[in-house]
């Protein structure tokens, strides 16, 4: 006698039940639980199913059964009925364990392979293809490196993989990055402070195996760009040296060393023109002459697409290879020889289009795929695989995502990444011996003057400020009463809190934002101040001896500074979102050439891709949580062509804010970064204090301050 009918429906890739029972019926091996216990106690608890009751049709839907499904349901009393498989994909099927194991198939681009989890389910899944896999929520489906397919030289268990899958992993995983007689040549390069520091007889290996750079190369290298280059053609092409090294001119100096017929170089849109100048001026284009059709060209948003050359170089954005999915099947299709990504951190996210895109294109480049990047990594490790997939050494060297997130990454209870600190001295061990071009400034330009980072502690109204916190805490207690309302008056777990709160970080930049208004007259004056001191007048013309830079980084704060400043010194400079890219060059080349006292820049807009040399002060009305992003913007001045005894950053601190915070964050996530690139990253500029949680966190501390009915003024 039958307990419930279970009906097979769906599709053959997709298969699902629809289960008709009384809740209340005994299960009828096990009949002192009843079949609704069984269902989420056994099926969803222990097997790793999934089911959801869906109202419309009066029974329980399983997308997920675990394994052995047959057994189970049999044991369980229920009737199988297969009258709805009859014309459809699983017309044929006589029992559910046809339908558990999950299907593979790789892309059309060979990079990555997909696996629908099928009966088998998404936690299962999940867990026998490892950390690397993402779920691909609009199609169903997990994705990840096709390299991931291989686990300990083993197709990975459970999975029914489709053998173009484990041909390419096998493919990916042999991939040599540098040749087995090079790699401890190739490591030296990949550090050298100067190729006159390095063994004759390395260097003359290198350049009898690799090359150097040719006679016709049209720009000037620093030694140490020039063995960069170098390590780069023979296998460290991932090149991360600090900011303000001349990574442009390395990345095209190594291009010329392969000897690339077709490069493309994508960067951010204010660096196209830039580009173009040096690979005309370096002759790479037409090789020196010894490939004279070739063509440089720039694909623009909002212009005309031009005709690829045959030959030569194009540039373009990120943005527009991520976006236009046709441009970038063409230009796959033109097989650039070799591909450098300038800013390839911006492609720290396997689930962004950006990334995606990138990662395409790297898998269709012939010679050499070439990251470029001061700041690999923002936070956390779990950033560099893309990176890494790119260059090619995530296989070879890491033995894949999943291997590499697991080695160097703890996975915390809500699906996210944190460092495993005690794993990260052998990270950079491998960096250094077979991945990077990586020398710090202090190395390589030891008279460049470091900055010296100053706090400036301010009391400034805190009307605003209040308000806003008055506004978070409001809508955070709105939530809470309304999770208990609808929860019989329960307060929500940690895991709900968390969910919520990791939702709802803006609610802390808008603490920030006000915080950062609350320094803006503070800041004018002392603007004004400085403009009044170091301004001279000679032969009747201001000379603006010390150029100020001011750093923000939330817009209300820009905007407020772009009307503020002016006001007070009339020949200032804004450069923030909106500014076109002719007058942000216009306003770069002013300040340079010392025609602009104080040029107020946010950190979004011009924190990369632009040189400030003419400036050795800088005030910051705001910081970032993040240490990198407030390194870049440093970076602007302290690089080469900077001639100032030194240079100083001064951060506005305010009283009763999240200032002091921010701050300990900062210095907290330096530590991790001091650990893999060496000591210098340090952004902070306090010390006391222990209070470093983050955003998230700061949301889930005062929804439990709410819950336990006590929350603190600002």
């Amino acid at each position: 006698m039958s307990t419930g009918t279970a009906v097979i429906a769906g599709t053959w890739n997709k298969p699902q039940l629809r289960l008709y029972f009384h809740p209340s019926t005994p299960h009828q091996e096990s009949p002192h639980r009843t079949l609704k216990e069984w269902l989420n106690e056994g099926l969803i608890g222990k097997k790793g199913g999934q089911a959801f009751w869906n109202r419309s049709q009066g029974c329980w839907v399983v997308i997920a059964t675990g394994t052995d499904p047959d057994r189970l349901f049999q044991r369980a009393g229920f009737e199988l009925d297969f009258t709805e498989t009859v014309g459809t994909t699983l017309d044929g099927v006589i029992g559910l364990d046809e339908l558990v194991t999950p299907i593979s198939r790789l892309t059309a681009n060979g990079a990555n392979a997909m696996v629908l989890p099928r009966l088998y389910g998404f936690d299962n899944t999940k867990k026998a293809l490892g950390a690397g896999a993402m779920w691909d929520r609009e199609h169903k489906r997990f994705v990840f490196p096709a390299i991931d397919a291989m686990h300990r030289g083993q197709p990975r268990k459970h999975i029914n993989w489709d053998p173009a899958i484990i041909a390419a992993a096998i493919d990916q995983r042999g991939r040599i990055t540098t040749r087995a007689d090079l790699v401890d040549v190739a490591a030296k390069a990949g550090s050298a402070k100067d190729i006159l520091e390095m063994d004759e007889a390395d260097v003359a290996t290198l350049i009898n195996e690799v090359g150097d750079v040719p006679d016709w190369f049209g720009l000037d290298l620093f030694p140490f760009q020039r063995v960069g280059s170098i390590a780069i053609a023979a296998g460290h092409n991932a090149l991360f040296d600090e900011p303000g090294l001349g990574k442009t001119r390395q990345s095209i100096a190594a291009a010329a060393i392969v000897g690339s017929k077709r490069t493309l170089i994508t960067c951010l849109p204010v660096g196209l023109t830039g580009w173009r100048r040096e690979v005309l001026e370096s002759n790479l284009h037409t090789l020196g002459g010894a490939n004279p059709d070739g063509d440089v060209v720039i694909i623009r948003a909002g212009k005309k697409e031009p005709e690829f050359p045959e030959t030569g170089v194009i540039i373009t954005s990120d943005g527009l290879l991520s976006s236009r999915d046709e441009l970038r099947g063409r230009l796959m299709a033109w097989q650039p020889e070799v591909f450098i990504y300038d800013e390839a951190h911006r492609g720290k996210s396997y689930d962004s289009k950006r990334s995606k895109a990138i990662l395409e294109v790297g898998v269709a480049t012939t010679k050499t795929p070439l990251p470029v990047t001061g700041t690999p990594l923002l936070a956390n490790p779990a950033e560099l695989a893309p990176i890494l997939q790119l260059s090619g050494h995530l296989g070879p060297v890491f033995g894949g995502k999943a291997a590499f997130l697991e080695r160097y990454c703890r996975e915390d209870p809500f699906g996210g990444y944190r460092p495993r600190k005690e794993n990260l001295p052998e990270l950079r061990a491998k960096l250094a011996d077979h991945v990077w071009v990586r020398r710090r400034k202090r190395d390589v330009l030891p008279d460049l003057p470091k900055t010296q980072k100053v706090p400036k502690w301010v009391d400034v109204p805190l009307t605003e400020y209040r308000k806003a916190h008055r506004e978070v805490i409001g809508k955070l207690t709105d939530w809470v009463k309304d999770y208990r309302k609808e929860n019989g008056r329960q307060n929500p777990d940690e895991e709900t809190i968390h969910e919520y709160a990791a939702s709802q970080v803006g609610l802390v930049s808008l603490l920030r934002r006000a915080a950062g208004l609350s320094k803006v007259d503070v800041l004018v004056e002392d603007i004004r101040r400085h403009v009044d001191e170091t301004t001279e007048v000679v032969n009747g013309k201001k000379v603006f001896t010390r150029p100020l830079i001011v750093w923000t980084q939330h817009r209300d704060v820009s905007d407020a500074m772009a009307e503020a400043v002016p006001a007070a010194v009339a020949e200032s400079g804004i450069i923030r979102g909106g500014v076109s890219h002719a007058e942000r060059d216009r306003l770069v080349a002013e300040f340079q050439a010392g025609n602009i006292p104080v040029l107020v820049c946010s950190i979004a807009a011009a924190g990369v891709a632009i040189t400030l040399t003419a400036s050795s002060d800088m005030f910051f009305a705001e910081s970032d949580w993040t240490p990198a992003l407030i390194r870049q913007a440093m970076d602007r001045a302290e690089r080469i062509g900077q001639t100032a005894e030194r240079i100083i950053a001064t951060t506005y601190l305010a009283e009763g804010t999240l200032d002091g915070r921010i701050q300990q964050v900062l210095k907290e996530k330096s530590k991790i970064l001091d650990v893999i690139f060496g000591d210098g990253n340090d952004v902070s500029v306090i010390d006391d204090g222990d209070d470093t949680q983050s955003s998230t966190e700061i949301i889930e501390q005062l929804i439990r301050d709410i819950i336990d009915g006590h929350v603190e003024k600002p």
